[in-house]
């Protein structure tokens, strides 16, 4: 069971993925942030686009 589970490469990556996260983890939480902060710009320049073309 122990060499299944080491051997399966999607779990691999997870736990390679979280220990990353683990050890860079402010730097990943300011590119969450960043990528929040871009993804909420888009959206509200898309809208505020939209609203302009019903008018």
């Amino acid at each position: 069971m122990p060499d299944q589970h080491h051997g399966d490469p999607g779990m691999h990556i997870i736990n390679d993925g979280w220990h990353y996260f683990s050890i860079h983890h402010w730097s990943s939480w300011i590119l969450l942030a960043a990528i929040i902060v871009v993804i909420f710009f888009i959206f509200k320049s898309f809208s505020h686009k939209s609203k302009n073309k019903e008018r």
